[in-house]
């Protein structure tokens, strides 16, 4: 069985899932390794993804990595550029707004309509519940969704169908990037707190294991070493990212905690 990379978590727009690719491509080539770059588009949904036997490295969201166990093989994980990250593999939720909205605070839209990707969603669910309760926020009056996708439920903002959404900081920086248009159709009111940021995995151990421990670290090693190298840090770039990092299984358990603060 081949092994198969996939960005969809990140692949935002058609400049990002080509740059995503080109990536991916390059660090399968310098690893030696044999995995195929395939393409899982919406409205296919991720778990769908999640649940194939074939994976050698996709991105997962921390929050159901978590919820099963941990016990995928991690590969590694993505670090922003964006300052605040500080060279460190993290992201956080950030509430959204129509760019042309009056509110400029997340307590001017609270117990509105509340647009959300999926509910599976660390940054699109949890982490903003998670949030919201901590601050003794009154209930929405509706949930508008799921949409599948973080640029789905910004359009759904933007278009005046939900007052507020919560998306993947690293979405709006991908899309800063390749789709300025639908960037700045919204604009930031809040964020929450940090947390680590979706890491590419592979499959589930019942399902076997395609890759195998050795070609996945050498691939493993072709991502860390990316910023090392003039192509590599032009990849890293154009994906608004400083580099790669070694992750861990128990860097998401904070993902069940953040649930039970949720719930």
């Amino acid at each position: 069985m081949m092994p198969v990379a996939n960005a969809r978590m990140y692949s935002v727009a058609p400049g990002a899932a080509a740059a995503w690719r080109a990536l991916l491509e390059h660090a399968i080539a310098r690893a030696g390794v044999a995995m195929d770059v395939v393409d899982h588009p919406p409205p296919a949904g991720l778990p769908e993804l999640w649940s194939r036997p074939d994976l050698g490295a996709v991105f997962m969201c921390g929050w159901p990595f978590a919820q099963e166990g941990g016990v995928r093989p991690i590969v590694a994980a993505p670090i922003p550029r964006a300052g605040w990250s500080g060279g460190r593999p993290v992201y956080r939720a950030s509430f959204v707004v129509a760019a042309n909205s009056p509110h400029r605070t997340v307590n001017d839209v609270l117990g509105r309509r509340f647009a959300f990707n999926a509910r599976h969603s660390h940054s699109g669910w949890n982490m903003p519940m998670a949030h919201l309760a901590a601050i003794g926020a009154p209930p929405f009056a509706s949930f508008v969704g799921p949409f599948v996708t973080h640029q789905s439920a910004i359009r759904a903002v933007a278009d005046g169908a939900a007052d507020l959404a919560a998306i993947d900081s690293y979405v709006l920086d991908l899309l800063h990037r390749h789709d300025p248009s639908l960037a700045s159709s919204v604009r930031v009111v809040a964020t929450t707190p940090e947390g680590p940021i979706p890491m590419l995995v592979g499959t589930h151990p019942t399902q076997g294991d395609p890759l195998g421990e050795a070609a996945r670290d050498r691939f493993r090693r072709a991502l860390l070493e990316l910023d090392q190298t003039a192509e590599g840090r032009r990849l890293l770039d154009a994906l608004e990212l400083l580099g790669f990092a070694d992750v861990a299984a128990e860097d998401y358990a904070v993902a069940l905690k953040v649930e039970a603060d949720a719930a």
